[in-house]
């Protein structure tokens, strides 16, 4: 069946409309470019009626000729048809948008190939309230060093971040996951002495920060978390607590990442350890659960360190991330701005090909062969494209010379 169906399809153009209105960047230039090049299958392709218990259903798009009558089973082998022409589209866009970009033309086909994972892979859901934009769901993350075929998709989230403290662990199998969006701190207040209002001592203070501290490390722990994610501070006191109690803390940690982590997780994100008491949820319904969790290190040719945290999900379809390696820093950027351009074209592409396969639509084999001829003449005007590009680089880097 089809993924968000004719509303997905719609909803598709309604994003695409917004995107072009907003105010960009000119990281985000290129996606300008894209507007309406995603949409080529309607166009190209006849929609015929399909029978239904003996009554012709009229199509939703007006036909180019006169309909016939199509069985489901002859309908079914234009869908290899429809797929390679949305795919011989995608190749057509992202080899202009590499040239345009100034990216090398050997990353053509990974970005191609990991766009096409990831719209497979993560699924957006139009009932449960998601977005229509695959891109809030797939997330790119650059990692300077390594070579091109390091780079590679994770089902899961993936964000620079390291635990709190050495000793915590830093790899585990299906961990446990406790979001929380509230600080762990103790506020100090004014204590009443002699029935006036006076600063209590700083004795006082310190029994009353343990006390309060070990009531919320304690609730934390009776729920065996593995891995707590927060979104603010934790005070040293109850990051030594922790530890001892064998749970990796990680501190900081954007709501954005939050949220992706109880998406790809599953869990709920808690405002405070006292919601576990008042909520009608059972404590393994307010946990997060992953597949792997592990904080890895990665080097470039400088030397230069990034630590990067990966959560990979146990709950496939939810969340992913692409990991772009096999270039500095500066190419990389370039890389993400064509990749995530990619990953909107292809997902635009997939819902409209299943949209027209769900209709029973057949292609007509001259206007087939003719755009097939279109994207093999397109060839040579991209490679074109992507001489001049070099030629205005060589002249400048002459010229700075």
């Amino acid at each position: 069946g089809s993924e968000g169906g004719p509303e997905a399809a719609g909803g598709s153009r309604k994003d695409e409309e917004g995107a072009g209105e907003r105010k960009t960047t000119e990281g985000e230039s290129v996606e300008e470019d894209i507007n309406g090049m995603d949409s080529v299958l309607l166009g190209n392709y006849q929609l015929h009626r399909k029978e239904t218990n003996n009554t012709a259903i009229p199509p939703l798009f007006e036909p180019l000729q006169q309909p016939v009558v199509l069985p489901r089973n002859d309908a079914e082998g234009g869908g290899k048809d429809l797929e390679r022409l949305a795919e011989a589209h995608l190749r057509f866009i992202l080899d202009k948008l590499v040239a345009e970009e100034g990216v090398e033309r050997r990353w053509s086909e990974p970005i191609f190939r990991l766009c096409q994972t990831a719209v497979r892979r993560v699924k957006a859901s139009v009932r449960c309230g998601d977005k229509l934009d695959m891109r809030a769901y797939v997330k790119i993350k650059t990692i300077p060093g390594g070579q091109i075929t390091d780079s590679r998709f994770i089902e899961g989230v993936v964000f620079r971040k390291n635990v709190a403290h050495k000793k915590m662990m830093r790899k585990k199998k299906d961990p446990r996951v406790l979001l929380l969006s509230s600080p762990i701190q103790f506020k100090g207040e004014h204590v009443t002495q002699g029935g006036g209002n006076r600063m209590s001592s700083l004795n006082t203070l310190l029994d009353q920060e343990q006390l309060h501290l070990a009531m919320v490390v304690d609730k934390i722990v009776n729920l065996k978390p593995d891995v707590l994610i927060v979104q603010h501070t934790v005070s040293r006191i109850a990051q030594d607590a922790l530890r001892e109690a064998g749970i990796t803390l990680v501190l900081n940690v954007k709501p954005s990442v939050m949220e992706r982590l109880a998406r790809s997780t599953g869990g709920h994100i808690l405002r405070s350890p006292d919601y576990v008491e008042n909520s009608l949820l059972k404590r393994d319904q307010l946990l997060g659960f992953c597949k792997d969790f592990e904080v890895k290190v990665f080097r470039d040719g400088r030397g230069r360190r990034t630590t990067l945290m990966f959560f990979e999900s146990a709950h496939t379809h939810r969340h992913g991330t692409v990991c772009l390696r096999g270039a500095p820093k500066r190419d990389l950027k370039r890389v993400k701005r064509v990749l995530r351009a990619a990953v909107r074209v292809a997902h635009a592409l997939r819902l409209e090909a299943r949209f027209l396969q769900d209709e029973c639509a057949t292609y007509l084999e001259k206007d087939f062969r003719a755009m097939m001829a279109r994207y093999e003449e397109a060839k040579t005007e991209v490679d074109a494209l992507c001489d001049k590009k070099k030629s205005k680089c060589r002249a400048a880097a002459a010229g700075g010379a």
